[in-house]
């Protein structure tokens, strides 16, 4: 839940970014175990990185969010859980100039399953809830995408960011109902990010000095 001002009711966005800032710089060492060798484990050193602060000069989209706007103002370029050099690892904010390609792409792949996708839908607003899908944020090469879903907007204009599948969306089935929501806006869906890393953005990492596949270790697995 975003942090909210005492006794307002509104979201501390200082505090918010604060904490973000607070994270991007800390150091973070992630223990791994290897998916060859399930009694082999390392501890493995990410970053992140950012290209900075865009200027107030600088127009957005008119579709990007409060929280979202945040974001690029501070945070442009934004990559996460990556080593040094690395581009197909971690979690990978897209480029404001990116996001229309994203979205023609992820509509290519509606359209091919979207008669299976209506002979599984009760309701009557599919289409516009597909059109209402912005990607923002991707796990590189794997095809799966954080999107804004704008037919959730609020009064302040937020969205909430769901996670969508490649499988569920590719030859599978999408909607509303059966897609996760990850977080209430995009500064929420930061905060998430850096205080637990999702489980699945390092799965089948490849180890640098090896060759050797290497997933994030949580307790339990």
């Amino acid at each position: 839940m975003a942090e909210m001002q005492e006794g307002t009711g509104v979201v501390d966005r200082k505090g918010q970014l604060a904490t973000i800032e607070q994270l991007l710089d800390a150091e973070v060492v992630l223990r791994c175990q290897s998916i060859e060798r399930v009694d082999a484990f390392q501890d493995i050193t990410v970053i992140h990185s950012h290209n900075g602060r865009i200027g107030e000069g600088i127009q957005l989209p008119v579709w990007t969010t409060p929280s979202l706007r945040l974001v690029y103002r501070n945070f442009s370029g934004l990559r996460l859980f990556h080593q040094p050099g690395e581009e197909n690892y971690g979690i990978r904010l897209f480029h404001i100039e990116q996001v229309d390609a994203e979205k023609a792409d992820l509509r290519d792949a509606f359209d091919m399953f979207i008669d299976r996708y209506r002979k599984e839908y009760s309701g009557s607003d599919l289409d516009t809830w597909l059109k209402g899908l912005i990607p923002i944020a991707e796990y590189p090469e794997t095809g799966d995408r954080f999107c804004l879903d704008m037919t959730f907007a609020n009064e302040a204009g937020e969205c909430p960011v769901r996670f969508l599948d490649h499988e569920e969306y590719y030859g599978g089935f999408c909607d509303s109902d059966h897609t996760e929501i990850v977080a209430e806006d995009c500064l929420d869906m930061l905060v998430k990010w850096l205080t637990i890393p999702p489980a699945r953005f390092l799965s089948g990492w490849q180890g640098v000095a090896n060759g050797e596949f290497w997933a994030v270790a949580y307790e339990g697995t």
